[in-house]
């Protein structure tokens, strides 16, 4: 069917008793609903193949109902024609897939596509992006014929503000250029997918952010920064090494870092990462890079509860090459989840927090200042863990002052604290302050290498 047009006044089945393709629609042939029945669609074999059937061209313009989609629809060009005063459109179900390639004559103000939890609008080519007035579906997928990776696809923040959960799996961004964009529900990107934020865009997602099967967030703005806020951050998709390069990602939920790509979560400099939720703030690295080797996974500079109200929780250890930062409040706290497990990170900043089971690793080439850590306190049993190290990254010689450290809570059948530097001299001084807890004696604080240890 190739051309002319055939009138629905009533309900349409397609079946494939014969041939999967016994209603494929092409060329200028339209199929269009009429009346003010209301009607329902389905096809026993949808598909874009020739041996599949579709709606070339399904216009809704003599209609007046919102029409039932039974089951999976494929769809070239969905026409909203003008002339109706009554509310039209369709409705899928769930479990069920609407796929439109395109949407043309949209009359905003009467046109309709909804469908419950479980049913998807798949986007299948880049013309489309414009959505009808009432937009109300679960998810909306932006397929991968959409866009390529030298030019991600423009999906205009007034389309995708209507969208409650988005999958990407082509490759899209926001329009225009230092947007402010929202969306209702989750964002996952998979299937070697790809979404770019650019300098200045705001993208608000209510729900949670995933990286699957390949799938990678890009923040590589030159120039300023775009930012990204989100519930939970799940990254378990392709490598993230060297596109997560400018920006703030803003987490209120737990964070995770899993395989199969020991790289798919890889912060450099320029993006700062920051956990502002309340409660218990929930932080796992598969694949840490506690060594900053650049071959797996870390934060670069990272803020745990910048308002005071979170608690992170570490349920492995967390690397930042940067730095973590901790903000000058008072009774702040971050425990290890029931277990040891450390902070590691080349320019730690942590104020008057108590860390439980969370020990402390620092590596630096260049100077440290404990001050930093101001009243700090470590507690809990550490079993042979050191609750503090300080280590010479490279032949930097870094001289290192005191903080007013507190080991009263903590045992360890190791050193409270353990200085080393195995290139040169290091001086760590502690002459300042006393560390206390009748367990900080200067036989529990350790040297080794070139490291030398000021005790008062």
């Amino acid at each position: 069917m190739t051309g002319g047009a055939l009138i629905l006044l009533g309900d349409f089945s397609q079946l494939a008793t014969t041939n999967g393709n016994s209603y494929l629609s092409t060329g200028s042939h339209s199929t269009v609903l009429q009346g003010a029945v209301k009607k329902k669609l389905s096809f026993a074999t949808p598909g874009r193949t020739a041996v599949t059937s579709r709606f070339g061209k399904l216009a809704l313009g003599g209609n007046s109902t919102v029409d039932t989609l039974l089951t999976d629809v494929v769809v070239d060009t969905l026409l909203y024609q003008s002339g109706t005063a009554a509310a039209y459109g369709l409705a899928g179900a769930a479990s069920r897939t609407l796929a439109v390639a395109a949407i043309q004559d949209l009359t905003p103000s009467f046109s309709t596509i909804r469908g419950p939890a479980g049913f998807t609008m798949r986007i299948t080519r880049d013309t489309l992006f414009t959505l009808p007035n009432t937009y109300a579906v679960d998810t909306t997928l932006v397929d991968s014929t959409i866009g390529t990776l030298a030019v991600h696809r423009h999906i205009p923040t007034t389309t995708l503000n209507k969208m409650k959960s988005v999958v990407i799996e082509g490759f899209a961004k926001l329009l225009p250029f230092a947007s402010t964009a929202a969306i209702s529900g989750d964002l996952m990107i998979r299937n070697n997918g790809s979404f770019l934020l650019d300098s200045g865009e705001t993208f608000n997602v209510a729900g949670n952010l995933a990286t699957g099967t390949g799938g990678v967030l890009r923040m590589l703005a030159a120039a300023g920064s775009g930012t990204l806020n989100v519930k939970n951050a799940t990254f378990a998709g392709g490598s993230e090494a060297g596109l997560l390069v400018a920006g703030a990602l803003n987490i209120s939920g737990n964070f995770t870092q899993g395989g199969p790509s020991v790289t798919s979560f890889v912060a450099n400099t320029g993006l700062a990462t920051s956990f502002n939720g309340s409660g218990t703030q929930q932080i796992s690295f598969a694949n840490p890079d506690t060594g900053f080797t650049g071959a797996l996974s870390s934060f670069s500079q990272v803020t745990l509860s910048p308002s005071g109200i979170g608690v992170p929780s570490l349920l492995t250890d967390l690397a930042a090459s940067d730095s973590v930062l901790m903000p000058a409040i008072t009774s702040r706290s971050i425990n290890g989840g029931g277990a040891v497990h450390g902070i590691f990170s080349r320019g730690a900043v942590v104020f008057n927090t108590t860390l439980t089971q969370v020990r402390l690793v620092i590596k630096r080439n260049t100077n440290v200042s404990l001050a930093s850590l101001g009243t700090s306190t470590f507690t809990g049993a550490y079993g042979a863990f050191d609750p503090l190290q300080i280590i010479a990254a490279s032949a930097g010689l870094p001289t290192v002052t005191s903080a007013t450290l507190n080991f009263s809570g903590a045992t360890t059948t190791g050193c409270l604290a353990r200085v080393n530097s195995p290139f040169g001299l290091m001086t760590v001084n502690l002459t300042g302050s006393t560390p206390i807890g009748a367990n900080a004696a200067k036989g529990s604080f350790c040297q080794s290498g070139s490291a030398v240890l000021t005790w008062p």
